[in-house]
């Protein structure tokens, strides 16, 4: 399953309105290659008793009970830096009196 991986591409925090409910600074994380528009994490679903997501197939309703949870694994800060690139280390900025 390790195809399956993705590393988050960006994050952010805002407020979303969704069907008239707000959800006031919310974590946000962009992730590439989804098939779908959005994917909403455990931590939002877990704000209802219930969620209902229609597909409109020709099937009956299907019942899931105790969804095994998500875990996306934080990026490293320099993960995406190409090979032959080192992480800026900036000098300290504590004042240190010189000889």
């Amino acid at each position: 399953m390790d195809d399956l991986k993705e590393q988050v591409e960006g994050r952010c925090t805002d407020r979303i309105l969704i069907k008239g409910a707000r959800y006031e600074w919310f974590k946000l994380s962009a992730l590439p290659n989804l098939y779908a528009d959005v994917l909403l994490g455990n931590d939002f679903l877990g704000l209802h008793g219930k969620v209902e997501i229609p597909f409109n197939g020709e099937r009956t309703t299907l019942t899931v009970f105790d969804v095994t949870i998500a875990k996306l694994e934080s990026p490293f800060l320099s993960a995406n830096l190409a090979a032959h690139r080192k992480p800026i280390a900036p000098k300290s900025r504590r004042q240190i009196p010189e000889p």
